[in-house]
């Protein structure tokens, strides 16, 4: 099955997190919004540093990784964050 590859690039260490795989764009936007939207995450507390990236595939009937020529922008974290409800 191949599977995408992703990494979360952080602005201000100027570098990316270690890459992760999940099955599609959906899924891997649905798990960032998650961290994004857990306060005791590092993606929560500085949502406007953290940018989630597709970089490519990964077979894993092969081994190979394939990168894209470009790495897509799937958005920044503090675009995925839902405002907090607060109780009257």
């Amino acid at each position: 099955m191949k599977l995408n590859v992703y990494s979360v690039f952080d602005s201000k260490a100027g570098a990316y997190i270690p890459p992760f795989f999940m099955q599609n764009d959906g899924v891997a936007r649905r798990a960032f919004g998650d961290s994004a939207n857990d306060v005791n995450h590092q993606f929560c507390a500085h949502a406007e540093d953290y940018t989630l990236f597709r970089l490519g595939t990964f077979d894993d009937a092969t081994g190979v990784i394939e990168l894209e020529d470009t790495h897509l922008s799937l958005g920044v974290a503090i675009e995925y964050m839902t405002p907090l409800e607060v109780s009257e």
